[in-house]
């Protein structure tokens, strides 16, 4: 469980900080179209030179530079700290125990004093001081774990994340880094789902952690600290849901995980009214892969069958409890989001995704019964299909990559799926394969024409 998690909020946060950098995507598009305009007489060479310097084109290519620089001496720096642990656990009867001790904290010493100099002192190399602080940390946490097992500390291993994860937090707020904050995430919430089985544990760790990581995320504007929030929170939320009511209807999951898309949703425009249209967007997109996964999840019918069979089962009243805050909450976020920035695109949105949530939770509550199940199925299945198309759409007349690719990946996804769920031959599935694949193919080619005329508008 914990390795998925870590896995999961990696490649969620790479995936939601890398792919969604629309305007760096938008300049480079616009440098290689420059050329042809002037060319084909679109534009002068003096109105080419105006938008150069406004949208910064010749800083490109020392961004993508910054940008190798800065993911080498990353990886660097993880392999370096592996290293060290290596070493100390290879020689591990050749050095004494405060030798090895010395050892481990010089050298997160040494990398922390060498990084902060640096960066934040000379800035000579900002980027290789960066990346010095960010492996003395890592040493942190190896000196935590190599500690324990030195002086045969009393206590569970998982304690070492809980204190990791404050001292990354605290070393991040020191130097505004944001790697630093995701690592403190990545810890926290290792430690919370193997500790925290206690009920109050995981309230108190699920409203600590955007008030300690929220202030950095809106004061130095970091997109990948909140999206690496907005996951750990989320995969906290489901750990802490299933252990709650770890025996009861999955329609009371279902329908918790519904009020939190639909909060995410309203908070993504509130996020955008107040200048935070970054943030806006990544809290819209969260909420879109979440109503996606419980949609996609829901058109087998083994989740249907469950949720007909127990939809008379609930939690207790901390879990009745848990549940109403949430729809409370998404409720408040809903109301104050659409009348904030209610327009006529935005209402479509709003009906369309109301609708998406009111359909899934109330599937849970049909009737027990075979053909209760089956009808569920087949309702699922087709308002799966409609939230996609409505996604591809989006993504399309938008032009936002994201919500094009989740439309159109979960379509093709329901396709592939149902043919190697049913029982269906060779041919058929070879078809299924063949359209998803032409499928996919065309979708791209209706986004790239979509693009060009954009950028032809434009100018």
């Amino acid at each position: 469980m914990v390795s998925f998690s870590f896995v999961g909020l990696v490649l969620i946060i790479a995936a939601l900080y890398g792919i969604s950098r629309s305007k760096r995507n938008f300049r480079q598009m616009l440098a290689v179209e420059l050329p042809g305009w002037v060319e084909d007489g679109i534009i002068s060479p003096e109105q080419a030179t105006q938008l150069e310097r406004k949208y910064q084109l010749d800083r490109l290519v020392e961004e993508s530079r910054e940008t190798l620089l800065k993911t080498l001496f990353m990886f660097g720096a993880a392999l370096i700290a592996l290293g060290v642990v290596a070493f100390v656990a290879a020689h591990w009867e050749l050095i004494p125990k405060h030798g090895k001790w010395i050892l481990i904290t010089l050298a997160m010493l040494g990398s922390h004093t060498a990084g902060y100099r640096l960066w934040k002192v000379k800035n000579s190399s900002p980027y290789l001081g960066h990346a010095l602080i960010i492996l003395g940390t890592l040493i942190f946490g190896a000196d935590i774990a190599l500690i324990g097992q030195i002086f045969h500390l009393p206590g569970e291993y998982y304690y070492g994340l809980l204190f990791w994860s404050l001292g990354t937090l605290a070393v991040g707020y020191a130097v505004q880094s944001t790697p630093h904050f995701l690592m403190a995430l990545i810890a926290s919430l290792c430690w919370f789902i193997i500790f925290a089985r206690v009920p109050s544990h995981g309230a108190i760790y699920l409203a600590v952690l955007p008030a300690v990581v929220l202030p950095y995320a809106y004061r130095c504007h970091s997109r990948g600290t909140h999206a690496g929030l907005a996951a750990a929170w989320v995969i906290g939320l489901f750990a802490f849901l299933v252990r709650l009511g770890e025996d009861f209807s999955p329609f009371w999951l279902v329908s918790a995980l519904s009020a939190v898309a639909l909060g995410f949703w309203g908070y993504g425009d509130l996020m955008r009214v107040k200048g935070k249209e970054d943030f806006g967007d990544d809290s819209k997109v969260w909420s879109a892969i979440l109503l996606s996964f419980l949609g996609y999840g829901l058109t087998y019918y083994e989740v249907i069958k469950g949720m007909v069979e127990k939809n008379v089962r609930w939690p207790a009243w901390n879990g009745t409890a848990v549940w109403a805050a949430l729809w409370l909450g998404a409720a408040v976020m809903l109301a104050v989001g659409y009348r904030r920035s209610g327009t006529k695109t935005r209402t479509t949105d709003y009906l369309m995704v109301c609708f998406y949530v009111v359909v899934c939770t109330v599937v849970g509550l049909l009737p027990d019964g075979r053909w209760a199940a089956f009808a569920g199925v087949a309702v699922m299945n087709a308002f799966v299909v409609l939230f996609g198309a409505y996604l591809f759409w989006k993504g399309l007349s938008a032009l936002d990559r994201r919500y094009f690719w989740m439309g159109l990946a979960l379509l093709i996804l329901i396709v592939v799926s149902r043919f190697f769920e049913y029982d269906t031959g060779l041919l058929w599935k070879s078809v299924a394969f063949i359209l998803a694949g032409v499928g996919l193919i065309y979708g791209g080619m209706l986004f790239e024409k979509k693009r060009k005329k954009v950028l032809k508008d434009a100018a």
